[in-house]
């Protein structure tokens, strides 16, 4: 879920606060101490990485080597929601239709959304907006 590695130093002051860390296996949080090819070897803990937080998190589903969070909840009996991933699909072959599939496409972007977040999506409105507004 959260892997701490090496890019041009390690991190430091990094906070995670209020999330919700879901998953239907099985995760594992710590720092890389070799690769595997494309795969890290990563050990518990966050090594050389320093002062990484966790505050208020919720941690759904199976979390090995959870970081320390002292407000956090941890729920591994979480089950996810059952998904549809039917996307709606374009075909450019048909160009008439598109307004019709921005229409699906959107619906369905709110749908999962909505699920993800626990909470229906209301988009908002475009703004209108001068160039001199733009540039702010």
């Amino acid at each position: 879920m959260v892997i701490a590695t090496q890019w041009d130093g390690w991190a430091s002051d990094v906070r995670f606060r209020n999330n919700v860390f879901a998953v239907a296996g099985t995760v594992r949080y710590g720092h890389e101490v070799g690769r595997n090819g494309p795969d890290y070897l990563i050990e518990p803990g966050f090594g050389p990485a320093t002062h990484i937080r966790f505050q208020g998190n919720r941690y759904l589903g199976r979390h090995i080597d959870p970081p320390q969070d002292e407000k956090g909840v941890m729920q591994p009996d979480y089950a996810p929601p059952e998904v549809d991933w039917a996307v709606p699909m374009f075909d450019p072959a048909k160009p008439d239709g598109f307004a019709a599939f921005m229409v699906r496409h959107r619906g369905w972007m709110e749908r999962m959304l909505a699920r993800e977040l626990g909470a229906p999506v209301v988009p908002l409105e475009p703004m209108q907006t001068s160039f001199v507004e733009a540039r702010r």
